[in-house]
């Protein structure tokens, strides 16, 4: 549609002229997650690569370190190469010191300690909570089992800036513990989920809970608010116990857990199939392969309203410009 087209252009070209220059997961967050009109970023790189094809391009891209940033054709050299530089030091710091083994530690304890407050305030929902041998090495962030119904579960958290999609990693490598061992209820906590993750964990039986913040522990980082005025990264926040994260453990989990259980369970050899044999668990797994089995996947469930918006989904249904 021109609509978007001419949106997208004026938002981009507003927030560049301001900016200097942006990260392609920077001008996600601006585009997909700030203000009234908020854009897939999936929409946001096939209006910049359909732009970038054109003649005389208005926005280009520069290649840094194996990211990618966006600045206007006609940016002088002086003045974008600090921007760029500055920018750059403080992402691959962010990345760093977020995935740093107390940082996981950090952000991991606190859902644990959500987890434990919702068991006590919920005597009939009471969970028996079990860590991993080695939580910072560990691919999942704890164990446990609703006492009720002895049924388990296992949580997975991914503390990170992308959005999470239907065939992300983040999804399918705890899928694929979660079938291959002792089955156990996959809950996957993110930062935040493309609205048609939540029509793939209906099907699937996953519990799912969105953070919409990325967490630093102030031991690791005191000054992570500079993400918000470097990078426009907002959502950046301290890892400390939020009411909502207890809520979902005494409410949600409880709740839903069984149907979950039941839908796990009747597709848990399909889901390990396609999660360890076809390697959709494998964050290095080539992003269009990915995407195919991802479709071949879903023409082996069940058809349902919910899968069929999946498939069109997949397929780009949301390429709007």
């Amino acid at each position: 549609m021109e609509d978007t087209r001419d949106y997208l252009t004026y938002r981009v070209v507003t927030i560049l002229l301001r900016e200097t220059a942006c990260l392609q997961i920077e001008l996600h967050r601006r585009l997909g997650e700030v203000g009234q009109r908020r854009l897939d970023p999936r929409l946001v790189d096939y209006f910049l690569e359909t732009h970038l094809a054109t003649s005389k391009p208005e926005i280009i891209s520069i290649q840094r370190d194996g990211l990618v940033f966006y600045t206007l054709s006609d940016t002088p050299e002086d003045d974008l190469e600090p921007v760029i530089q500055e920018k750059l030091t403080l992402y691959k710091k962010a990345i760093r010191l977020k995935d740093s083994p107390p940082n996981v530690e950090s952000v991991r304890r606190m859902f644990l300690v959500a987890a434990r407050r919702a068991s006590s305030q919920r005597p009939d929902a009471r969970l028996r909570l079990y860590l991993p041998g080695a939580p910072t090495q560990s691919t999942y962030a704890f164990r446990g089992i609703c006492l009720e119904d002895r049924t388990a579960f296992m949580v997975f958290v991914s503390n990170d800036f992308e959005w999470i999609y239907p065939h992300s990693a983040a999804i399918w490598a705890p899928l694929g513990h979660c079938s291959t061992d002792e089955v156990a209820v996959p809950v996957i906590i993110g930062r935040i989920f493309h609205p048609s993750c939540f029509s793939l964990f209906k099907t699937l039986g996953i519990l799912g809970h969105q953070t919409y913040k990325v967490y630093f522990s102030p031991k690791v980082w005191p000054d992570f608010d500079r993400l918000t005025t470097g990078l426009g990264f907002t959502t950046a926040s301290t890892a400390s116990l939020e009411d909502r994260h207890a809520s979902f453990f005494a409410q949600t989990l409880p709740n839903h857990i069984q149907a979950a259980l039941t839908n796990f369970n009747q597709l848990s050899a399909l889901i390990s199939q396609f999660a360890t044999e076809e390697a959709l668990a494998d964050a290095n797994l080539e992003p269009s392969l990915r995407l195919e089995r991802f479709l071949s996947f879903l023409s082996r469930l069940p058809p349902t309203n919910l899968v069929e918006r999946l498939r069109d989904d997949a397929r780009g249904a949301w390429k709007t410009l």
